[in-house]
């Protein structure tokens, strides 16, 4: 897969596409961020805005990596199956974010549990079709299914700081990594990101440009997980951290202070560049 269309670019520039399974991302953020609110979260809570979850990546690069030689090339998003008959608002949404710029691939709707392996193979459909065409240098990906770490593994390769893949994962306040994908993946770097980089990125229903309307929820009626977040209840836990991702992620929350500010500014300075 590491062939020439995936090769380091001579000037430095690494273009970075992300890829995210929304729906997992939409639990894992529920399961992250919810309990620690007293009350079952409204419905909407855990929908984030895809794109600005993917510059939060861009503009956190590993420690061996500049800033300044990353560059968004797309945003992948995996969702599953949808119709204006079925679910009229999340096809709604759909269509928006295509618009928008955003390559969204559609997983089948299966009965449980093969639908989080319909969304894994849609999501490396994805990887396999951007690294074809030369889209990007590396990726960063925001999923959880442990069926996808020989994708991460071959991309990760005999250097952590070689790697053409990084990791997203929401970082509850007790410092759980509710990702086990990036807990089975420790040779990757993945982007901790905790409860003020998801209060950033978060969509609540709230006014904001037509780029970023209200996003409904997307959930698997297949599955007693997303029945039940529709209804306002807990998710089942996803994963839990050892002791060293505990150490990095309360780093991780001390950064994101400093970090969520700056890449903030460096969103709406790309987007006035860019009108």
């Amino acid at each position: 897969m590491a062939g020439p269309a995936f090769a380091e670019r001579s000037h430095g520039l690494q273009r970075i596409s992300v890829f995210l399974d929304y729906q997992f991302l939409y639990h894992a953020a529920r399961d992250a961020f919810a309990a620690h609110r007293g009350s079952p979260p409204a419905p909407w809570f855990g929908n984030f805005v895809p794109e600005l979850l993917a510059q939060a990546a861009i503009v956190t690069p590993p420690p061996w990596r500049k800033r300044s030689e990353r560059q968004l090339a797309r945003v992948h998003v995996v969702v599953p199956q949808v119709t204006p008959e079925s679910s009229p608002r999340a096809a709604t949404r759909v269509d928006e974010w295509r618009r928008d710029g955003l390559a969204v691939r559609e997983a089948p709707r299966l009965a449980a549990p093969s639908w989080r392996i319909a969304r894994a193979v849609a999501l490396v459909v994805e990887v396999a079709e951007a690294l074809h065409n030369g889209e990007c240098d590396a990726i960063v990906v925001g999923a959880g299914e442990p069926g996808l770490l020989p994708l991460v593994r071959s991309l990760v390769g005999g250097r952590r700081e070689e790697a053409r893949v990084e990791l997203v994962a929401w970082v509850a306040p007790g410092g759980q990594v509710v990702n086990p994908l990036a807990a089975a993946a420790p040779e990757a770097w993945c982007h901790r990101f905790g409860a003020t980089t998801f209060e950033r990125v978060a969509d609540r229903g709230r006014p904001r440009s037509s780029a970023f309307s209200r996003m409904p929820i997307l959930t698997d009626g297949s599955s007693e997980r997303g029945s039940a977040a529709a209804r306002g209840g807990a998710p089942e836990p996803i994963g839990t951290a050892g002791a060293g991702e505990i150490a990095q992620a309360d780093q991780s929350r001390d950064i994101d202070q400093v970090r969520v500010r700056r890449w903030g500014r460096w969103v709406r300075k790309g987007r006035r560049e860019t009108q």
